[in-house]
């Protein structure tokens, strides 16, 4: 445990966040997968059932939302420009009144683009949505601050560090509404069901 709480803490301070705000996972699928459909679950009955992607997101994040498609939610897979990023004018232009959650990554793996996701994060929040970046490719490499980036869910994995595979942390901002999508006990402050 005190292992474990020395970790949480680490990592948690690489993102200018607090410790209670991380959830370890087992990496970075299963972190994206918590943010999407945990959202989509708490807020799909309540707010609206739209959610937006990148066309270059990793599999976690683009099988999630194909899925929820599959479930009755909305899905915009966002073009992005020549050089791989996501115009915030045009983010903005697919928000509707029904979105609930943008998630794009902070860097791609294939092609190296890094995204502006303060600027992304900023349109988000001035239209009352919650954004989910997954910073697996670029977390501890390209600085992340959710004190001065306005995200509200961040996926990273311990195995682009040289860490052990089967390793992930999702951090979630206080308040943020996300239910617990897989069934089992009480771990990672009842979000996380599985041994830690």
């Amino acid at each position: 445990k005190d292992a474990l709480d020395d970790a949480r803490g680490r990592i948690a301070s690489r993102l200018g966040a607090s410790a209670e705000e991380l959830v370890f996972t087992s990496g970075s699928t299963e972190s994206s997968n918590m943010a999407i459909k945990g959202v989509a679950a708490a807020l799909g009955e309540k707010k609206g059932k739209h959610i937006v992607v990148s066309r270059v997101e990793d599999f976690s994040v683009l099988h999630s939302a194909r899925a929820l498609k599959r479930q009755g939610f909305e899905v915009t897979e966002l073009e992005v420009d020549e050089y791989g990023r996501v115009d915030p004018g045009v983010l903005a232009a697919a928000l509707t009144e029904e979105t609930i959650l943008v998630s794009i990554q902070t860097a791609n793996q294939e092609i190296g683009t890094l995204q502006d996701v303060r600027a992304l994060a900023e349109v988000c929040h001035e239209r009352g949505v919650l954004m989910h970046a997954d910073a697996t490719h670029s977390f501890a490499r390209v600085p992340l601050d959710v004190r001065e980036t306005p995200v509200d869910l961040v996926t990273v994995s311990a195995h682009v560090l040289h860490g052990p595979k089967g390793v992930g942390a999702l951090y979630i901002r206080g308040g943020t509404p996300l239910t617990k999508w897989m069934d089992g006990g009480f771990q990672e402050f009842n979000l996380r069901a599985g041994d830690e």
